[in-house]
């Protein structure tokens, strides 16, 4: 009978030990899987912070070249109100040239010059770079400045070949307006 409680006591020794071995196999395992999320958090929270750094690089570099495109825009914007500057200004220049071109031929014809000592080529290109505006000289109001000028021709009566004699200066007198040039009135058409 001695051994029948000590086989009980041995046998719920053994059972705690195997539930001991049980709980502890337990307890292991949970620990390993703690372990192993622990570390899958760890990688993904490396990943999620190795993440938003580079969209933070990548922000930065969208803002660095925005800025540097709207500079770039800023600078051809510049470029063109430039150009566009020195396009009205060489018109003006152009204008400016083409109206004292003019103003000059005006001048030599009241003066007395004859249109064929004009030279061709001046007044052939008078409307070359003429930007067609008001102040050019296709413009009407050049057509009627001419228009209403009038031009005093001379006329050498030493040049006729059918007269016979040339004149004398009683002849001439009797037929000049007081300064040696027959002044006849010419209207340009």
């Amino acid at each position: 009978m001695c051994t029948s409680p000590l086989s009980a006591i041995a046998w719920a020794v053994m059972e705690l030990e195997t539930q001991n071995h049980v709980c502890t196999n337990q307890i292991r395992r949970q620990d390993d899987e703690m372990k192993r999320i622990r570390e899958e958090i760890e990688a993904v929270q490396k990943i999620r912070r190795d993440l938003e750094t580079s969209l933070r690089q990548e922000r930065q570099r969208c803002v660095q070249r925005e800025s540097e495109l709207n500079e770039q825009c800023i600078m051809e914007r510049l470029k063109y109100s430039e150009a566009m500057q020195s396009v009205q200004d060489l018109r003006q220049t152009i204008t400016q040239l083409e109206l004292r071109k003019a103003e000059g031929w005006a001048h030599r014809q009241l003066r007395g010059s004859s249109v064929c000592d004009a030279d061709d080529d001046s007044t052939s290109h008078l409307s070359i770079g003429s930007n067609g505006d008001v102040l050019s000289m296709g413009s009407e109001d050049m057509v009627a400045l001419f228009t209403d000028t009038t031009v005093k021709v001379p006329v050498l009566d030493g040049l006729v070949e059918e007269m016979p004699n040339t004149e004398t200066g009683e002849t001439r007198s009797k037929k000049d307006h007081g300064n040696g040039i027959n002044d006849p009135v010419v209207r340009i058409p």
